[in-house]
């Protein structure tokens, strides 16, 4: 264990702790030598990982640079690439974890008869949000590019919509007759509105999916595990990147 004082990190020796009946046996602890790494416990009551540097014996004093405000955990650095898509996972993790519940919670009504859907469609979605999900979750460059294309396939079917059907709608007027499903003027209005916002938010999604998939190719998916599983940076949700 070490201790930060006034004069420096004071490097003691590890407290032995008695033999108990406990399922883990007992056993010594090591001394801590050279290269070896050890909890640093600052004035605020918060861990630093540090590194022990060569040649020191116990109660020897060594100097450790913890710069206040960096993002600098131990002896993790974490470059501005790095810490934007460990945002980026994030932020796509929990757009594609609410997106797979909305698409779950459609088909469970669907079932149940409250509005008509699609259910092949909805099931081939499923499949899509939950490789965003666990393309996110676990730093997987695959899965994460193919949650993209569910989003460009997406992204072009509402654009194909918001052609198609206002042509026939305005084509089956003419003619003195309406146009399928969609109505009237209002319900036309209606549809066209709510399919525009689904539009941007999908190209928002996507555009987020994106940038994550080309700073994770960039870091590398073994070095994003790496960052994440040591803690070494807190993620926070981005709005844009």
């Amino acid at each position: 264990r070490a201790a930060a004082t006034e004069g420096g990190t004071q490097l003691s020796r590890p407290r032995r702790r008695p033999p108990t009946f406990a399922a883990e046996p007992w056993r010594r602890q090591k001394r801590y030598v050279g290269g070896d790494t050890m909890e640093l416990q600052q004035p605020d009551g918060s861990y630093e990982v540090v590194t022990i540097p060569d040649g020191l014996r116990v109660g020897d004093r060594f100097d450790v640079d913890v710069s206040e405000g960096s993002r600098t955990r131990g002896t993790w650095e974490v470059s501005d690439d790095e810490a934007k898509c460990l945002d980026l996972r994030f932020t796509v993790r929990i757009i594609a974890g609410l997106e797979l519940l909305l698409t779950i919670l459609s088909c469970i009504l669907a079932l149940l008869h409250y509005f008509p859907v699609n259910l092949s469609w909805m099931a081939i979605w499923v499949i899509g949000t939950i490789a965003g999900v666990l393309g996110a979750q676990q730093y997987n460059l695959c899965l994460v590019i193919t949650y993209c294309f569910f989003q460009a396939f997406y992204i072009g079917l509402l654009i194909v919509m918001l052609i198609v059907i206002p042509v026939e709608w305005s084509n089956g007027k003419r003619r003195g007759s309406d146009a399928g499903d969609v109505g009237g003027s209002k319900e036309l209005t209606g549809f066209i509105v709510y399919n525009t916002i689904q539009l941007l938010v999908r190209v928002w999604i996507l555009y987020m999916t994106y940038r994550f998939a080309r700073l994770l190719s960039a870091v590398g998916e073994a070095r994003a595990r790496k960052l994440d599983r040591g803690n070494a940076y807190k993620q926070r949700c981005l709005c844009c990147a």
